[in-house]
């Protein structure tokens, strides 16, 4: 998180906004198989507007890195839009997720790394179970569908705390 406390103009002021490190990934496939720069789809340019400005800056810094990321700075709750690829993304950056031990906090992540569960909701279904499959396949971890220690502990490699 980074805090700003000084107007455009270098001024010290009273207000504090702290904003949320977002980086969302661009790729060519999902999963942890091959590097990020493999999966990278590198130079890629974008806008991001919050709370319906659009931001004024351009160049280098507006565009997918060769891992295909695109590193964002965003006040936690904030409506933001990322538009790229003539598509719009609206999301909104947590200022913080569930823990990894609990149902919810794998789905979370088995979310942010690009695997389609239908929601994070606590209850496991169709979808959340072939989510956790699909992780186990790319790991190489046993197959079995089942959030244990083993998979906890992939999901934090992959995703982090």
């Amino acid at each position: 998180m980074a805090e700003v406390s000084l107007s455009a103009g270098g001024t010290t002021h009273g207000n504090t906004v702290t904003l949320t490190t977002v980086k969302i990934m661009f790729q060519v496939f999902p999963g942890v198989k091959g590097t990020d720069d493999q999966r990278g789809i590198a130079g890629v340019p974008y806008t991001l507007s919050l709370d319906g400005g659009v931001s004024t800056v351009s160049g280098a810094a507006m565009k997918t890195s060769i891992d295909g990321g695109v590193t964002l700075f965003v006040p936690s709750n904030t409506p933001a839009i990322l538009k790229i690829f003539d598509t719009e993304y609206a999301f909104s950056a947590l200022s913080s997720i569930e823990a990894p031990a609990t149902t919810k906090g794998a789905q979370r992540r088995l979310t942010l790394l690009g695997y389609e569960l239908g929601g994070v909701d606590g209850s496991l279904g169709k979808k959340s179970d072939r989510a956790i499959l699909n992780l186990q396949a790319d790991s190489n971890l046993n197959a079995d569908g089942s959030i244990d220690a083993l998979m906890r502990s992939q999901l934090v490699s992959d995703f982090g705390e």
